[in-house]
């Protein structure tokens, strides 16, 4: 027998199915937003895409810091051979005649010929170290001494002494404005060695020089207390009183050196001395115990801490660890490629 529903029964059974009807309809749009808003294929193409880019430049930057030292040191390279190209070539010109022609715009390392009478009051710059050449390659510590010299034009100066230096004082009495005060330095001398008293007289041949670069490493020179650890021109050349200064305090002894030398005041407003290397012939070698201060060698002036072949020795290993590291590279860029899908 079959039960009649009622009206309201039937009302009931209506709503029911509508509420669960709604309730999968809402469930259903919002599992299609959630696949629509992040799509998992699309996170996944995107991120393969930059991963790739930034994994080359961390796994290549070692090798491509070491191919940049390597070019880096061939242009150092370069730089060593025209500076020994310009070398050769002033060291070749004809001498200079004179100190009176050495000028500031006179090349570096231009012969000039030497000769006048050195002045008290040397100049000690160091320390340095050198090796040698009669005591087994032994390492011998002390200074480049740097004295002022006066060159003077008169002709009739009387002026004696034997290569590298002479003996004996010269005369004063025939001092002149036209006489030229320059910087010589006159070479290598031990610590101990004490340098002659009264005037000497020299008759060589020298370089011109510029005067040293300051390395990184290298102490601040300290006029105040005559301590020079690379030769500062001008710096020298104020503390002697050769040139006006910009307030360098130095002895009373040393400043009224220019007022008593009768050294022309016209000539120490220009602010220009020239300073002059002196060299010994190639092939000439000397002892660390006699005939000091010891002048640098002429085949030294051709000479750099690093030497071209060096920078190219560097170059090939920079190059060298930019391949090893590019390899390196490679693999473990293949490698990594090889991810297993999930």
């Amino acid at each position: 027998m079959m039960r009649t529903l009622s009206s309201s029964s039937v009302s009931r059974f209506m709503r029911s199915r509508g509420r669960r009807s709604a309730t999968t309809t809402t469930t259903t749009t919002t599992t299609t937003h959630a696949v629509i808003d992040h799509p998992p294929s699309l996170n996944a193409s995107t991120a393969a895409r930059n991963a790739p880019l930034l994994d080359y430049l961390v796994y290549t930057f070692p090798s491509l810091l070491c191919a940049s030292l390597g070019y880096w040191q061939l242009q150092r390279r370069e730089e060593k051979l025209l500076k020994m190209n310009a070398r050769a070539a002033a060291l070749h010109r004809e001498p200079l005649q004179s100190l009176s022609e050495v000028t500031e715009t006179t090349e570096e390392f231009r012969r000039v010929r030497v000769e006048g009478e050195m002045i008290k009051n040397s100049i000690r710059v160091g320390p340095k170290v050198r090796t040698s050449e009669v005591s087994n390659n032994e390492k011998i510590a002390g200074y480049d001494l740097i004295t002022p010299m006066r060159e003077k034009r008169n002709k009739n100066a009387r002026r004696k002494g034997v290569w590298p230096f002479g003996g004996g004082g010269g005369s004063n009495d025939d001092v002149n404005d036209d006489d030229v005060v320059a910087l010589v330095n006159r070479g290598f001398a031990e610590r101990a060695f004490e340098d002659a008293k009264g005037g000497m007289c020299l008759k060589t041949i020298g370089v011109v020089k510029k005067g040293d670069m300051k390395g990184y490493f290298t102490p601040e020179n300290v006029p105040e207390k005559n301590v020079w650890h690379y030769v500062d021109v001008r710096g020298i050349g104020e503390y002697l009183g050769l040139v006006v200064g910009g307030g360098s305090s130095h002895s009373s002894s040393i400043a009224t050196l220019g007022k008593d030398e009768n050294l022309n005041e016209d000539k120490k407003e220009k602010g220009f001395v020239p300073y002059v290397q002196l060299i010994r012939p190639i092939g000439t070698t000397t002892s660390t115990s006699s005939q000091q201060p010891i002048p640098v060698a002429e085949e030294e002036l051709m000479k750099f801490s690093v030497l071209p072949e060096q920078h190219m020795n560097y170059s090939m290993t920079w190059f060298s660890l930019s391949a090893v590291t590019l390899g390196m590279a490679s693999f473990a860029l293949l490698k990594k490629k090889k991810v297993p899908k999930l």
